[in-house]
């Protein structure tokens, strides 16, 4: 066992005295006068200059075409028509439109956790973030809704001053 050590501190001892005599630096005289010119002066500032001439020559300006962009074309616009231009930006929402965004968002907060029919009366039981309503057709649920009908799966609520009306499925657990 002592012996296979021994070989193997020598192979360990070979192998760095190895890399130590690759990477060691070299002596001036065994390199050549290029490459010892390049690691003793290695760059100058003069290398790093940006070396153009001041008015290129019309013959050296190419006109490329760049593929990806589309060629522009200038058109003048009559002053009658740049004057009836109207502006790209969207005409802000009327009141009509925000009220009924604001129904249809107050719908969709509604959930039907269950149903319970007496005879042929149905009635809901709607559940709105920390509210809870029972309903029968024909009552008000929150500020704007009224029952329209109720099913054994859903309910119909319907806002008649926005005309907005959905179905709410019973949800389950």
């Amino acid at each position: 066992m002592k012996r296979r050590y021994a070989i193997l501190l020598v192979i360990v001892a070979l192998l760095v005295g190895f890399n130590i005599w690759r990477w060691w630096p070299a002596s001036p005289r065994s390199m050549g006068e290029a490459a010892l010119a390049a690691a003793v002066g290695g760059f100058r500032s003069e290398d790093f200059r940006l070396k153009v001439p001041l008015q290129p020559d019309r013959d050296q300006i190419k006109v490329t075409r760049d593929l990806f962009q589309p060629r522009v074309v200038a058109v003048k616009a009559p002053v009658e028509q740049v004057a009836k231009a109207e502006p790209d930006t969207p005409l802000p929402p009327t009141a009509a439109e925000l009220a009924e965004r604001a129904a249809r968002y107050e719908l969709s907060r509604f959930k039907l956790v269950g149903v319970v029919f007496r005879g042929r009366k149905g009635q809901a039981f709607l559940v709105k973030e920390n509210e809870m309503y029972t309903a029968v057709a024909g009552d008000k649920v929150g500020r704007r809704f009224v029952v329209d009908r109720v099913t054994t799966e859903s309910v119909y609520l319907k806002d008649p001053a926005t005309k907005v009306s959905g179905q709410i499925p019973v949800s389950g657990n």
